[in-house]
């Protein structure tokens, strides 16, 4: 319970309620847009990572204190997941609102301080809510209102697609040198190989916190609106809130949207990480190359990850703008550090030969888990890698 009097700090919540109370405090914009209930929404809304999000979700709905359905996204083809507040976790949440609305901060202006509860100071920013008064009050529960927003207390994430961190074995050498590019290097980079090489796992234990990171693994199905608006949140955590502005009052055409990217990117020394852009469409494509022209306009880092090089490597290699790195498979001794010790030296050599040392294929071909657990597309490789292990 709640004291009168105590101070109101970004630690006051766990993370399932803040996630709690974000949605019923955006439950009402369902009927207009459901992208702030989905889990990306809520991560760019609190400011906090997808995959905590993923954990927190799963966690409310087993305490039946939200639940999860699908919504049609305004310009996706495809539904997504959204999360809404139960009666029981409304009450909870209502709880949580009351509480917190007593807590006290001290809000700076250029008149002063002045010490007002929660239930007050929320009304002086925007979004006027608990959750956002929640992330910009600093550790000492004061809210700087001399600047457009408070200091952020890391630097902004948007996240869509990017899988947790996993150790990584033998790309020393490619890490280093992602690491230079990110450093000192051309604005843009592309990571090509083929599919399991490791070219997200190489990106994903890459980068680093240092600057705000726009994250986003493309998928059939994305359009350009659901990238766009992903872009759109995470430019507004940064305080630029143009391509979000224009969003909504329509479709905007990829040379506009490279326009204003290109003016609400410049100064932010963001990084942007676009995954598996070979799964882009025609048309998505058109926007890719836009925020690929207008990140590198804008003085910011673009790593690409690919199958295939881009279609306009000619040109941004010519002009001094796109370095590669081609990710091959690994060799003997890191391969072998990725399999386990039942593997004896004559199957090693086998599955090495057939692998080439691509990081997939030596799971898959080693693996005692049922298929049932793969993708279609896994069961096909390994069936495909199997017959050729009868062959020889």
């Amino acid at each position: 319970m709640v004291k009168t009097g105590e101070g109101l700090t970004p630690d006051t919540l766990t993370v399932n309620e803040r996630v709690l109370l974000h949605l019923r405090e955006g439950g009402a914009a369902q009927a207009v847009d459901a992208y702030p209930l989905t889990q990306p929404g809520i991560a760019g809304g609190l400011g906090i990572r997808v995959n905590h999000v993923s954990r927190a979700v799963k966690q409310l709905i087993r305490q039946r204190l939200v639940a999860e359905s699908v919504a049609r996204m305004r310009g996706e083809v495809r539904r997504r997941k959204v999360y809404t507040v139960t009666p029981e976790g409304h009450a909870l949440a209502q709880q949580l609102a009351a509480e917190l609305g007593r807590r006290l901060i001290v809000a700076t202006d250029a008149r002063g301080e002045r010490t007002l509860p929660a239930s007050e100071a929320r009304h002086l920013v925007a979004p006027p809510t608990l959750t956002r008064l929640l992330r910009m009050v600093d550790a000492g529960g004061r809210l700087d209102l001399r600047r457009s927003e408070a200091p952020p207390r890391e630097h902004p994430r948007f996240e869509e697609g990017r899988p947790n961190p996993q150790p990584l074995v033998g790309r020393t050498e490619e890490v280093d040198a992602f690491r230079r590019w990110l450093a000192n290097g051309p604005p843009v980079l592309a990571v090509i190989g083929p599919r399991g090489i490791g070219k997200t796992s190489l990106a994903n234990a890459a980068v680093d916190d240092s600057r705000p990171r726009f994250w986003w693994s493309l998928r059939p199905g994305d359009t350009p609106e659901s990238v766009l608006r992903g872009l759109a949140a995470f430019l507004a955590d940064l305080g630029r809130r143009d391509l979000r502005a224009r969003a909504a009052r329509g479709a905007i055409d990829w040379r506009e949207a490279g326009k204003i990217l290109a003016r609400d990117l410049r100064g932010t020394d963001a990084l942007l990480v676009l995954d598996d852009v070979h799964e882009a469409g025609p048309e998505l494509a058109r926007y890719v190359d836009a925020i690929l022209e207008s990140s590198a306009a804008a003085a910011c880092r673009v790593a690409v990850i690919s199958e295939v090089p881009l279609p306009q490597r000619k040109p941004l290699l010519a002009e001094g703008r796109l370095a590669e790195l081609t990710l091959r498979g690994l060799d003997r001794e890191a391969a072998r550090a990725l399999l386990p010790d039942v593997v004896d030296d004559a199957e090693f050599a086998k599955v090495y030969g057939l692998t080439q040392g691509n990081p997939l294929s030596l799971k898959l071909l080693t693996a005692e888990a049922s298929p049932a657990e793969y993708t279609a597309e896994e069961r096909a490789l390994l069936k495909v890698l199997r017959m050729r292990q009868d062959e020889g």
